[in-house]
């Protein structure tokens, strides 16, 4: 992951055009972009941005005797120059409509200038504070690109992305031309080289990668790949690689050798073209870990990257748990990560490990992790989220306590619900079960007995008693000749005060007869009922057999030609017969006669046997 060194807002400030004499030790990063250059100075007291507005610049690069910012001018093509003391501008020379210049590289001790023409195909040579310019390569040239120069042993080297695009070099007057690198390029736009260990390093758009070889062609590596990346330019400066990809707006480095990279956000612009970094120190003597004068140690840098070696500021951030320019000051309580710009979880007891953020005591109720910033999922609570008890409604229990908020579900009990009711009890209360038969507990949610109620109770839930009067299983059986104002046990159906006068046993269903034999009650009342019943019965038939025998006698005298015939059924119907030739039955509707119930008999009252005769029907006489 790219870390990033953001300029602060309090300490950008524009440069006077005057610059004196710097005292302290100072890091100067030059870069081209958008309609500019812009210079970058880091030191012990901070950070400043200077820029130089009015050019559209390509490459640039940098004398450092006499403080001279140089750059290749596009549209129009030019190479201009400012006097970084002076603040004075000025144009060093102007090309035709056929040139299409791009890198440039000045020798500050040859007091030479070098650049390449892509428009015309060379690369050419001029010197400083003149005009005059030989082409010093003008054959086996298609794109060329990039350019830097061995000052000390005054070689170029330069890229071409042609068609076949290589990576060569050449004396200063052209000659012992000698290509180092023909195969896995793209795009190769930017070069740059550690002079002390003859090494090459560029950076290739098309192939996102960043590249280093020997300059005799030997040792090729690969330090960095980042697919999308299209690396524009490079440059090294003391033990560190300072490289930019279009569209971009910081600019990137690394260590030399590879590995953690960082990224200073300009904040300025948003597309990074070519760079440039010097200092106005020489600290090549420091090992590896080490900077300033008398070489200190470097402060806890990011992954055990390098401090830059003049400011003594990490180049890729501070190590987690460390913030500061120079990575030296711990994480205040509270905070902790890289740059320490991470807030501590829901620590219990203790602030967080400032590196790891952990919390060495645990998390407080309701959250969980390493670093304690994960809540609970649904139906957890506490420390490591034990789950929540049996709540009423499914509802989520309180994520610190465990209790729960509505209540216990049916059958559960307790403050966080997670405990059952005890044997025999039942509901969101656990009460008491009620009288259920055989010993069978209740039902825990719903208190309803399988089995049933014991004796002497009903209800859904066996907690009501039998109602006074009845006792048993269901309470379905009757009391019997208990005591005049008491009544029999609701579960035994006995008689705790006694019978009534003539009963006798422990429920009083037992009689006590006058010729003294014991019969039961209950078959005696059936016996007596029911001969009583059939003797009244019988002797009404007799009654009214009778009654109507003579009542016919009686109309038969009168009316001697009519005579009565009687039925024998109970209830009867009666029906008069004319003594003469049976008429044609056909010719005449049938009579209708009405059925009278035969228990309706009984409730008949006595009358004389003329009211009797006055409701007989007579036959019609045919």
């Amino acid at each position: 992951m790219v870390g990033r060194y953001p300029l602060l807002c309090g300490y950008i400030c524009l440069l006077t055009p005057v610059y004196a004499k710097i005292d302290k030790p100072t890091l100067t990063i030059l870069f081209s972009g958008g309609n500019g250059i812009f210079k970058i100075s880091m030191n012990p007291a901070g950070v400043s941005v200077h820029v130089l507005k009015g050019t559209v610049p390509v490459s640039i690069d940098y004398d450092p005797i006499e403080q001279k910012l140089y750059w290749t001018n596009a549209a129009p093509e030019k190479i201009k120059a400012k006097d970084m003391k002076e603040d004075t501008e000025e144009l060093i020379m102007s090309f035709n409509a056929s040139a299409d210049l791009y890198g440039i590289a000045v020798d500050s001790i040859a007091r030479k200038i070098f650049y390449t023409d892509r428009g015309n195909k060379v690369i050419a040579a001029l010197n400083i504070n003149e005009t005059n310019c030989v082409n010093v390569i003008n054959n086996g040239l298609d794109q060329p690109r990039a350019i830097v120069l061995h000052k000390e042993n005054r070689k170029m080297y330069w890229t071409d992305r042609g068609a076949t695009p290589y990576i060569a070099s050449a004396d200063y007057d052209g000659a012992n031309i000698r290509k180092i690198v023909t195969t896995g390029l793209g795009w190769p736009d930017g070069l740059t080289i550690d002079k002390k260990k003859g090494i090459l390093f560029w950076c290739d758009a098309k192939t996102y990668r960043v590249e280093s070889v020997s300059v005799d062609g030997s040792q090729r590596k690969r330090l960095l790949y980042q697919p999308g990346y299209q690396y524009l330019s490079i440059f090294y400066h003391e033990g560190v690689l300072y490289f930019t990809a279009r569209n971009r707006s910081g600019i990137i480095f690394m260590p030399s050798t590879g590995g953690n990279r960082g990224e200073f956000g300009t904040g300025i612009i948003t597309n990074v073209i070519d760079v440039r970094v010097f200092s106005n120190r020489n600290y090549f003597a420091c090992p590896v870990g080490r900077y300033g004068e008398d070489c200190r140690p470097c402060g806890n840098c990011k992954g055990g990257s390098v401090c830059e070696k003049t400011t003594g500021l990490c180049m890729a951030t501070c190590s987690h748990g460390y913030h500061g320019g120079y990575c030296r000051e711990a994480c205040t309580s509270g905070t902790h990560g890289e740059n320490c710009e991470s807030e501590c979880g829901n620590c219990a007891g203790v602030a967080c490990d400032p590196i790891s953020g952990s919390c060495p005591q645990g998390c407080e109720g309701g959250w969980h992790g390493i670093d304690c910033k994960t809540g609970c999922p649904a139906n957890k609570y506490g420390t490591g989220c034990t789950a929540c008890g049996l709540c009423a409604g499914d509802e989520d229990c309180d994520k610190t306590s465990g209790a729960c908020p509505a209540g216990c579900r049916a059958g559960w009990t307790g403050n966080k619900c997670d405990r059952p009711c005890l044997p025999n009890t039942y509901g969101a209360s656990c009460e008491p079960c009620g009288q259920c038969a055989g010993g069978v507990p209740c039902d825990k949610i719903s208190g309803l007995c399988s089995a049933g109620c014991q004796e002497g109770w009903s209800g859904s839930l066996c907690k009501t008693p039998c109602i006074p009067g009845t006792h048993g299983a269901g309470c379905l059986s009757l009391c019997s000749h208990c005591k005049t104002g008491s009544v029999c046990h609701q579960v035994t159906g006995q008689c705790p005060e006694g019978c009534q006068q003539g009963w006798r046993g422990a429920k009083c269903d037992e009689s006590v007869g006058e010729t003294g034999a014991e019969t039961n009650n209950t078959s005696l009342l059936i016996g007596v009922n029911g001969a009583s019943a059939g003797g009244v019965v019988l002797i009404v038939i007799i009654a009214i057999i009778v009654a109507v025998a003579v009542l016919a006698r009686r109309k038969q005298r009168s009316r001697p030609n009519v005579f009565r015939a009687a039925t024998d059924q109970c209830p009867a119907y009666l029906s008069t017969i004319e003594q003469a030739p049976a008429p044609k039955f056909d010719a005449y509707p049938a009579p209708t006669f009405e059925r009278i119930p035969m228990q309706h008999m009984s409730n008949i009252t006595p009358q004389s046997t003329e009211e009797y005769d006055d409701h007989l029907y007579e036959s019609p006489v045919f």
